[in-house]
């Protein structure tokens, strides 16, 4: 894997800053929602079809942990989102940083390492799948 340091270049979108102010003003309505205990607790459609979760079943439940402060059974809702929510927040980090300081980072990746990385995801994928069958979320 190579890692370069780049200028970003004038008018160049920074997605993680976009997808942050996308995330605040979810993320702030799902909190008013919450607030005013109108949060929709419908039942997943691929439970109702299957009788096994689906891959996010448990993350209404793991945000409404979080609004409380309790990281531990956010985690344990389902633990692949909230890695995937960690993983965000250092994104959002990294934009505005790179904002700030007007560089990006460019990764390059070879064929091998491409591969294994989305082996490590899909694999990834599969364990918390079967975390939340297990668990009976």
């Amino acid at each position: 894997m190579q890692v370069r340091v780049v200028n970003r270049k004038k008018g160049e979108l920074n997605l993680p800053l976009i997808y942050l102010i996308i995330t605040i003003i979810l993320t702030g309505s799902a909190y008013g929602l919450f607030r005013l205990h109108s949060v929709p607790f419908l039942p997943c459609p691929f439970k109702e079809m299957t009788g096994y979760p689906c891959p996010t079943c448990g993350s209404t439940r793991m945000v409404l942990s979080l609004f409380h402060i309790n990281f531990i059974d956010a985690f344990l809702w389902n633990p692949g989102v909230f890695l995937s929510g960690v993983a965000a927040v250092f994104w959002f980090g990294y934009g505005i940083i790179s904002q700030l300081k007007r560089k990006k980072l460019y990764f390059s990746l070879s064929k091998r390492e491409g591969f294994w990385l989305r082996v490590l995801l899909l694999g990834g994928f599969m364990i918390n799948w079967l975390y939340l069958v297990i668990a009976g979320i």
